[in-house]
C-alpha cells in the first residue's frame, strides 16, 4: 500500500509534498500509466527533435538551433518534475532536503531557461518576417549557439541565486508543501524566520527575469502580426506567419500560466507537461523541412511501412489541427 506520512511524523530532514491523489488507492496505478504515458511521449519526441536537427546538415540554420535549444529545454524540464510526480504516486511523498532543493534548481532552470529561449525564438521570427533581407547577416549559426550559451548561463545563474536564498533558511515549521513538486515560493513559506525581504528579492528575480521575456514576446510578435495584417499581395505568407503567432504564443501562455496560477495537485502539473508534449508538434512536425527529415531518417533505419505512415499520418492530421 502506498506509504503516507502526516506531518507530525515526518522524520527528520525530509518534506512532505502535496499529493496529486490521496483517494481512491484503485485509480493510482491508473494515473502512475498516464504520466508515464505522457513522459514517454514528450522525452521520445523532443529527444527525436535534436538528433534530427544534430545529424541533418539541412537543420544546421539558426531557427533550428534555438529549436534544438528549446528540445533540450523541454526535456530538463519534464525530467525534473513527471518522474517525482510518479513516485510520489506509486511510492511515497516525502522527498528529503537535498533532492527537494535540486529538484527546485533544476525546475526554476526549466522556467526561466523555457522563457529566455523562447524570447529569442521570437526575435529570430520578427526579424525573419520584418527583415527578411537582413536576416542572413543579423543571424547566423555562430550568434545563434551564441545566443544560446547565454541564455543557459544566465538561467541556470539566476536558479543557483535561488538555492543560495534557499539554503539560508531554517526550516522548523510544517514541513507539507502545498505542490506536488519543490518550488522556491513554497520552500520560502516554510522557514522559521523572517522572509518577507528573502520572499521579496527571489519574487523580484523570478519577476524580472520571466517578465522580461514576457515583454520581448508581447513586442516581437505584435509587430510581426502588424507586417503581417499589411501584406496584402502575399496573403499565402501573411496566413502562415499568423497562425505560427498564434501557435507559439498558445505555447507562451501555457508556460507561463504556472507562474501566475496558485493551483495545486494536479493542476500544477499541467503547465510542466503541456510544452514539451506541445512543442516538438507545433515547432517540429509542422515545418516542412522536420518533417522530411523524419522522413529520411525513418527510411535509413529501416522502419516498417506501416508504422512510417501512422506517424506521418498523425504528424499531418496534428498540423492540420492546429
Amino acid at each position: 500500500s502506498k506509504l503516507r506520512f502526516v506531518n507530525h511524523s515526518l522524520p527528520p530532514g525530509v518534506f512532505l509534498l502535496n499529493p496529486i491523489f490521496q483517494e481512491p488507492s484503485g485509480i493510482r496505478l491508473l494515473t502512475f500509466c498516464t504520466f508515464l504515458l505522457i513522459y514517454i511521449i514528450a522525452f521520445v519526441g523532443n529527444f527525436t527533435m535534436i538528433v534530427l536537427i544534430v545529424r541533418a546538415k539541412q537543420l544546421h540554420k539558426p531557427v533550428y538551433i534555438f529549436l534544438a535549444n528549446l528540445a533540450a529545454t523541454d526535456l530538463i524540464g519534464i525530467s525534473t518534475t513527471l518522474p517525482r510526480v510518479m513516485y510520489n504516486i506509486i511510492v511515497d511523498n516525502t522527498i528529503s532536503f537535498p533532492a527537494c532543493f535540486t529538484q527546485m534548481v533544476f525546475f526554476h532552470f526549466y522556467i526561466v531557461m523555457e522563457s529566455f529561449v523562447l524570447s529569442t525564438m521570437a526575435i529570430d521570427r520578427y526579424i525573419a518576417v520584418c527583415c527578411p533581407f537582413r536576416y542572413n547577416v543579423l543571424i547566423t549559426n555562430r550568434r545563434a549557439k551564441a545566443m544560446n550559451v547565454a541564455v543557459i548561463n544566465s538561467s541556470f545563474s539566476i536558479a543557483l541565486i535561488l538555492l543560495v536564498f534557499v539554503l539560508r533558511l531554517n526550516f522548523c515549521r510544517s514541513r507539507f508543501l502545498t505542490n506536488s513538486f519543490c518550488i522556491f515560493m513554497s520552500l520560502s513559506n516554510h522557514a522559521c524566520q523572517d522572509v518577507n525581504l528573502h520572499s521579496m528579492v527571489g519574487i523580484m528575480i523570478i519577476v524580472l527575469s520571466i517578465g522580461f521575456s514576457i515583454v520581448v514576446i508581447m513586442i516581437t510578435y505584435l509587430c510581426i502580426l502588424y507586417e503581417c495584417l499589411h501584406l496584402r499581395k502575399h496573403s499565402k505568407g501573411r496566413n502562415k506567419a499568423i497562425q505560427t503567432c498564434v501557435t507559439h504564443f498558445m505555447v507562451f501562455f501555457c508556460v507561463f500560466y504556472f507562474v501566475s496560477t496558485s493551483m495545486h495537485n494536479v493542476m500544477d502539473t499541467f503547465p510542466v507537461m503541456v510544452p514539451p508534449v506541445s512543442n516538438p508538434l507545433i515547432y517540429g512536425l509542422r515545418t516542412t523541412e522536420i518533417r522530411r527529415s523524419l522522413r529520411r531518417f525513418l527510411h535509413r533505419f529501416s522502419f516498417p511501412r506501416h508504422l512510417e505512415i501512422i506517424l506521418l499520418s498523425y504528424a499531418f492530421l496534428t498540423w492540420r489541427k492546429l
